[in-house]
């Protein structure tokens, strides 16, 4: 079946080719749900589905083939769109609290996002004064040693 895109297969590779040409939606007149079923019962409840949906569909009655109805759940479960989370921009507050820009504060150790911006991690709090202090108390040091 070719129908806009499709792939072909060398070896182990996958090749992507794309013919220009828009894809249907599927269940519409261009492009009908495909449904293969093994049963008369069977028939009827899925063409009820489908009537009742108003979608366009061909199905195929092969009681010695498996049930094949990939379209029909594509069609009754759609994909949900997703949704990025907003990364903290550079020049930005920091969002672990400490009021400097993001780009002076966790980009520089290691690009660390400490989540939204309106929360503020205890945690993270205090580990950033301990790392304050140490850092004081080796510059102490260095100028003691350098007298």
């Amino acid at each position: 079946m070719v129908d806009g895109s499709y792939n072909i297969l060398y070896g182990d590779k996958m090749k992507k080719i794309f013919d220009g040409k828009k894809t249907a939606k599927l269940g519409s007149e261009k492009n009908p749900a495909v449904v293969n079923l093994q049963t008369k019962k069977r028939l009827k409840e899925v063409v009820s589905i489908f009537e009742k949906n108003d979608w366009k569909y061909t199905i195929g009655l092969e009681p010695d083939k498996p049930e094949d109805i990939t379209d029909l759940e594509i069609l009754l479960n759609p994909s949900k769109t997703m949704i990025a989370e907003k990364k903290v921009g550079r020049n930005e507050p920091c969002s672990c609290g400490s009021g400097k820009k993001y780009k002076k504060c966790c980009l520089k150790r290691g690009g660390i996002d400490m989540g939204d911006k309106g929360k503020k991690d205890k945690g993270r709090k205090e580990e950033l004064k301990k790392a304050k202090l140490n850092l004081k108390e080796k510059r102490k040091m260095k100028k003691e040693k350098k007298r």
